[in-house]
C-alpha cells in the first residue's frame, strides 16, 4: 500500500516535493524496516533526507525528522 501511495505523489507531486518526501519515502522506509530491509529503509529515508534539506532548508523541523530517521536505520544496521 505504500509503495502504492509513493508511486501516486510521485505522479501527483513529483519526486522532489515535500509531501511525497513526508509521506511516502518515509512510510516506505518504516515498512522495509519493520520487514528488515535496512539498506531499502536507508534509501528511503535518505531520500526523503535529500529532499528535505533541498526543500525546506537544513535547519527545519522536518529535514531534522529525516536525520533522524535515517540515523535510526543506521543504528540498527551497524554489526557489532
Amino acid at each position: 500500500m505504500h509503495i502504492q501511495a509513493l508511486a501516486i505523489r510521485e505522479k501527483e507531486f513529483g519526486n522532489c516535493h515535500p509531501a511525497t518526501a513526508a509521506k511516502s519515502y518515509n512510510n516506505v522506509g518504516f515498512a522495509l524496516q519493520g520487514i528488515g530491509d535496512l539498506a531499502g529503509a536507508k534509501e528511503m529515508h535518505n531520500q526523503a533526507l535529500v529532499i528535505r534539506e533541498k526543500e525546506l532548508g537544513k535547519y527545519h523541523p522536518d529535514t531534522a525528522n529525516s536525520y533522524n530517521n535515517l540515523g535510526f536505520v543506521m543504528y540498527h544496521g551497524r554489526s557489532d
